[in-house]
């Protein structure tokens, strides 16, 4: 009930979050947080890019429909896949099949795309080999497995479609589709049925999903520093940690904001970025990755094999490095956006909770320690917990995006234990005296003043600590510190000034920095 009720004001009635964690979530049985409420919020977008771009894929599939035959994994992902990269893939799989046929076959003649039982030849040759397409074809069809099979195998994680067994050896069958019997003509064939089957392999997304997975598992960063960033960077600079990465997993990036120090840098022209594939990094792994695939993409490897089909498998082996390389290139091309909005997402998380760790500091009073001074039983101590449990605290941070001649801040007022009691935003209260202002800012600038001067008044804060998050906190102290001097009494403060009304601060609060390495006192 409150799902359906979160996504009726949202998609229904346009309402904003912040309108429905207001007004409409108070008025409802179940009751989240707004972090809660935020999380549905992105699990509703996320969604919303799934289904437009499953409906996007559905739309090419109908336009093209009898002239295309897609596989059927492929239709399964499209219909129950909720991996926006795979549908991605998929879309780009079948883009793909439609620019082959009309390359091939301008004349509306159809031709199906690759099955699981066997291999199409593709319809559009996709570079220039030394040997005909209808030759490079026949030579891939009776070696090597189909895209759809070898992906069936990896879907299931079995060897259940193999090779067809070859008794010739690779030169003699080589031989039937080289010119001449010529070595150098012999590896020419060799290599463009190696780049056709990459081709063949590359657009395929059970393929591409295997290979982006083990992408992101294992390809490093690798940074150096240029001739302007030797110069400057020292130990000192803040950009430092960057100067000279060394293997430096993909993975690690995942739960920091690294990468956009590393961004950062790269656009200041102190270094250079490398992503690197994962066969440069470390060979001995990227052996024994490949040697995972070719177990569903070889033959026999399972039982004793002979120098043939040795030789066989590693010609099988050298497309698949082909395919992997390619795949791997087009990533580090492409990753390094996901990098960007994953670090960026996750910096935005940090500087919340901080923001929000910053409002909570002050002396608060722990219940433990409270529990521990009430079984002391002694009046000194108890004089001190009464004194405690009247304690309030004012805590102010300042918005990191506001202007430098206009800083808002957020003003929360805590209780003994932190809890919160009140909170105000003031927008125009820093308002710079000396610049030139309208009259709608003078206005603006009183009635926070007054807002202020009400927060004061109200709760009496013993207290007031300010958030150390930038240099211009010293400001918000300054002017803190003489909206309290002039409600003090007459004779603490020995002037006349703004003393219209009978309305004073019992005392005088301490003004204190806060920041998240400060501890909790007693």
């Amino acid at each position: 009930k409150f799902l359906w009720k979160f996504l009726n004001t949202l998609r229904i009635d346009h309402y904003e979050i912040p309108y429905f964690i207001t007004y409409v979530m108070p008025t409802m049985e179940e009751v989240l947080t707004p972090d809660q409420v935020w999380m549905l919020y992105d699990w509703d977008e996320e969604f919303m890019k799934i289904w437009k771009l499953r409906e996007d894929i559905q739309q090419i599939l109908r336009a093209n429909e009898g002239q295309i035959e897609v596989d059927r994994t492929v239709t399964t992902y499209i219909a129950t896949s909720f991996d926006i990269q795979l549908l991605d893939d998929c879309k780009n799989y079948i883009q793909k099949l439609i620019e082959k046929k009309q390359a091939a076959n301008p004349l509306g003649k159809k031709e199906e795309a690759p099955k699981l039982g066997g291999l199409k030849r593709p319809v559009k040759r996709m570079r220039n080999y030394q040997i005909s397409n209808d030759k490079l074809a026949d030579f891939y069809t009776k070696t090597c497995l189909s895209a759809a099979q070898f992906a069936h195998n990896l879907e299931i994680k079995e060897a259940f479609h193999s090779p067809n067994s070859i008794v010739e050896d690779i030169s003699s069958f080589s031989q039937k589709y080289a010119q001449d019997s010529e070595k150098n003509e012999l590896l020419k064939v060799l290599q463009d049925v190696c780049l056709y089957g990459k081709d063949v392999l590359f657009i395929h997304p059970s393929i591409r999903r295997e290979i982006r997975n083990h992408f992101e598992d294992a390809a490093c960063i690798f940074t150096t520093p240029t001739d302007k960033g030797d110069n400057r960077v020292d130990i000192f600079h803040p950009l430092f940690q960057v100067k000279r990465l060394q293997k430096l997993p993909l993975a690690s990036l995942k739960n920091s904001d690294l990468w956009l120090s590393i961004c950062k840098a790269e656009r200041e022209g102190l270094i250079t970025i490398e992503i690197s594939h994962p066969d440069e990094v470390d060979g001995e792994k990227e052996t024994n990755y490949l040697d995972s695939l070719l177990g569903y993409f070889g033959r026999g490897l399972r039982l004793a094999q002979s120098e043939n089909d040795g030789n066989w498998n590693n010609f099988r082996r050298e497309v698949l490095r082909r395919t992997s390389k390619a795949i791997y290139e087009e990533f580090a091309r492409t990753f390094r956006y996901k990098l960007k909005m994953d670090a960026e997402k996750y910096a935005i998380q940090e500087a919340s909770k901080k923001f929000a760790s910053l409002l909570n500091q002050g002396p608060f009073i722990d219940k433990q320690a409270e529990s521990d001074i009430l079984s002391r039983n002694s009046r000194k101590y108890l004089n001190e917990i009464d004194e405690a449990r009247r304690s309030v605290v004012l805590s102010l941070v300042i918005d990191p995006n506001s202007h430098h001649y206009n800083l808002e801040f957020t003003a929360v007022v805590l209780d003994k234990t932190g809890e919160l009691m009140k909170n105000v935003h003031f927008s125009s209260f820093m308002i710079d005296q000396k610049r030139s202002r309208t009259a709608d800012d003078v206005e603006r600038h009183r009635v926070d003043h007054d807002k202020m001067k009400k927060l004061l008044l109200e709760y009496e804060p013993n207290v007031i600590v300010i958030g150390a998050s930038m240099l211009q906190a010293r400001k918000l102290r300054d002017n803190i510190s003489d909206a309290i001097k002039r409600l003090l009494p007459k004779d603490n403060q020995g002037s006349d000034d703004d003393q219209n009304d009978d309305k004073y601060l019992p005392f005088e609060p301490e003004i204190v920095w806060g920041d998240l390495q400060v501890a909790r006192l007693l």
